[in-house]
């Protein structure tokens, strides 16, 4: 009997609270959790940035391989003149080596 009634008041008080004060609440709640919650997202916010950066620079280097596949294809088939495709190249290609220089001096 005394379970029922102790749950029943938790349920009325629960039910007699309003939007604004759940909101109260769960404010001071999340300011009295937040010596352990804020460490947790510091870290799931750095792990955010980290995979930003490493999406972007798979993105740059596959972008630039892709280019450079699509140069080769237009020589091949006679599109363009073998100058020019030299030019072109050796752009991308110094691109892909910045790129890659890059990559490595943000990982170190």
């Amino acid at each position: 009997m005394f379970n029922i009634s102790v749950i029943s008041m938790i349920t009325v008080l629960r039910d007699s609270f309003n939007k604004s004060t759940q909101v109260k609440i769960n404010m001071v709640l999340r300011f009295l959790l937040l010596p352990i919650t804020g460490p947790l997202m510091g870290v799931t916010w750095l792990g955010e940035k980290i995979l930003e950066q490493a999406s972007t620079e798979i993105d740059d280097k596959e972008n630039l391989s892709k280019q450079l596949l699509a140069l080769q294809l237009a020589f091949d088939m006679g599109e363009i003149a073998e100058e020019e495709f030299e030019i072109q190249e050796e752009a991308l290609l110094l691109a892909i080596l910045e790129a890659e220089k890059q990559g490595k001096e943000n990982r170190e």
